[in-house]
C-alpha cells in the first residue's frame, strides 16, 4: 500500500455528479429501492478509466496489478451503503481488486478507520517482513487494515514472495560486483521495481533495505 495522488475530475463527473447525486438521494428520501441505472453511474467508464490511471492500474491496498487478476472494481472509500452522499464523490472513489473490497465490505468506523491511501502515508504505517504486512510501531489503523483486508492472506504472500525470489538474483549480483558501472547499473534495474506503477513496490523497498542495496 502506497500513497496515491487524485488525478483530475474526469469531465463526465463534473458535468453530472450534482444531477446524479440529486436524483439518487430522492429515491433515499422516499424509501425506494435506487435503480443500477441511478445508483451505480460511478461506474462510467470514462471515471474507471481515471482512476485505473491514477492508480497505476494496481487495487490501491494490495498493491496487485488488477489487470492481471481481475477487471478492477471502481471502490468507495468510504461505503457509499452509509455514505450515499458520497456515492458519486471523487474523492471518495478508487481502484480495488475484488479481494480486497470483498474482504473490506461496509467496514466503518471513524474511530478506527482503514488507511486511507489518498491521505494517510500508509508507506510510513506498513513494513514488510519477507512477504508479510505488519504495522509500524503497532500502528493500530494499518493493523486493522492488514486485518480487515486480509493484506496478509496466503495467496498475496505467495505472491510477494515470489516477487522477491524474482529479484533476489539481482541482489547477489550487486553484492557481488566489483565493477562500478555494473553496480550502477545494476542498482538502477533494481530501483525501477520500486516505481509506483510497479506491482509490490513497497515490499520491494523493504526487500531493498533488508539486503542492503545503496547507491
Amino acid at each position: 500500500m502506497i500513497s496515491i495522488v487524485k488525478n483530475k475530475k474526469p469531465e463526465i463527473l463534473i458535468l453530472n455528479e450534482k444531477e446524479w447525486l440529486e436524483e439518487l438521494m430522492e429515491y433515499v428520501k422516499q424509501g425506494k429501492e435506487v435503480p443500477s441505472t441511478v445508483g451505480g453511474r460511478y461506474r462510467h467508464n470514462q471515471i474507471k478509466q481515471t482512476l485505473l490511471s491514477e492508480c497505476k492500474e494496481k487495487c490501491v491496498y494490495c498493491e496487485s496489478k488488477v489487470t492481471h487478476i481481475d477487471y478492477g472494481d471502481i471502490e468507495h472509500i468510504l461505503p457509499k451503503s452509509i455514505h450515499r452522499e458520497l456515492t458519486f464523490s471523487w474523492e471518495n472513489l478508487t481502484i480495488g481488486c475484488s479481494k480486497c473490497n470483498t474482504n473490506k465490505a461496509d467496514y466503518y468506523n471513524p474511530d478506527l478507520p482503514l488507511l486511507n491511501p489518498y491521505t494517510d502515508n500508509p508507506e510510513n504505517k506498513i513494513i514488510f517482513f519477507g512477504a508479510i504486512p505488519y504495522p509500524t510501531n503497532g500502528n493500530a489503523q494499518a493493523e486493522m487494515t492488514i486485518m480487515k483486508l486480509k493484506l496478509d492472506r496466503s495467496e498475496l504472500v505467495e505472491r510477494r514472495d515470489e516477487h522477491i525470489k524474482k529479484l533476489t538474483p539481482l541482489f547477489k549480483e550487486f553484492h557481488k560486483s566489483k565493477d562500478a558501472t555494473l553496480k550502477d547499473l545494476l542498482l538502477q534495474d533494481i530501483l525501477e521495481y520500486t516505481k509506483p506503477d510497479k506491482e509490490f513496490s513497497l515490499l520491494t523497498k523493504h526487500a531493498i533495505e533488508s539486503f542492503r542495496i545503496t547507491g
